[in-house]
C-alpha cells in the first residue's frame, strides 16, 4: 500500500477521530483496496469493497468526511478486517 493510502486508512483509525479527512483520499484509499466507487444519484456514492456494496453520501459542501462518516467507514473496514 502507498504511504498516502497508509496515512488515510490510519487517519481513519485514530481515536478520537480526526476532523477533516478529505473524501478524495478516501476514495483513493478504496481503489487501492482493489474496490470500486460508483455514482448514484445526488451525492450518494455505491463503494464495492471486499464482496459487499454501501452506499455513503458524499460530503458537500465540504470535500471532508463528518465524524459520523468517518466512523461509520471505520466501523466497516474494522467488519472487513482492513487495519492500519
Amino acid at each position: 500500500m502507498k504511504a498516502k493510502h497508509a496515512k488515510t486508512l490510519k487517519a481513519i483509525y485514530t481515536r478520537p477521530t480526526p476532523a477533516g479527512i478529505n473524501w478524495r483520499k478516501v476514495e483513493g484509499l478504496i481503489i487501492e483496496l482493489k474496490g470500486s466507487i460508483e455514482e448514484r444519484e445526488g451525492s450518494r456514492v455505491l463503494v464495492r469493497l471486499a464482496g459487499e456494496r454501501r452506499v455513503i453520501h458524499k460530503p458537500h459542501p465540504r470535500p471532508t468526511l463528518s465524524l459520523a462518516q468517518a466512523e461509520s467507514i471505520r466501523k466497516w473496514f474494522e467488519h472487513l478486517g482492513i487495519k492500519p
